[in-house]
């Protein structure tokens, strides 16, 4: 059997693995973080033609939207009981990773990590990070297989306003979703 070689998208270590772990979510044996192994590609033979070797896979600079979302789930509760335990501690590690989340969700930097980490310690940048998570929601829907799930930006600033606590919550139940589609 061959082997898939690409780099971690945490820590840029090379690494192996043998082509039945295709499109499995595996921890990183440098960094520890849960990676995506990429799917091998499937040559195309065209009628006529010698066969060619298989370019080797191409990096863009932004990821398509929804191809390699980091893993980042958690109960809605938990994020509710964390962040109360914590005194809000723990909702600045969520901003971070949930902007990772939604960020490779979009395809694009919507969320910037010093939005998130500002996000915990000032109210306003809150309410704006809310605002840009709520507008990755049509993103998360047509992941999930719920078109009915659309831009919920104002919800989400009043949310962000009254209770940022219970905005996290709907976020972490949204993003969920994602991972229970993959499995």
């Amino acid at each position: 059997m061959s082997e898939i070689v690409f780099d971690c998208p945490e820590c840029k270590s090379p690494l192996k693995v043998d082509e039945s772990g295709s499109g499995m979510v595996v921890d990183c044996p440098h960094c520890s973080k849960k990676i995506q192994v990429p799917r091998k590609p499937t040559p195309i033979a065209v009628v006529g033609s010698a066969a060619q070797p298989p370019l080797p896979p191409s990096r863009p600079s932004d990821p398509k939207p929804g191809a390699n979302i980091p893993v980042f789930k958690n109960e809605p509760i938990l994020v509710l009981i964390l962040g109360f335990v914590t005194c809000g501690l723990y909702l600045i590690y969520w901003n971070i990773k949930m902007a990772e989340v939604l960020n490779a969700v979009a395809g694009r930097t919507v969320i910037s990590p010093v939005a998130a980490i500002l996000s915990g310690c000032c109210v306003p940048v809150n309410v704006y990070y809310y605002y840009l998570a709520g507008g990755t929601l049509t993103q998360v829907g047509a992941l999930i297989g719920k078109p009915e799930l659309k831009d919920k930006s104002t919800m989400m600033v009043l949310l962000g306003i009254f209770f940022p606590m219970v905005a996290a919550m709907i976020l972490q139940g949204h993003v969920n979703e994602i991972y229970e589609k993959k499995a």
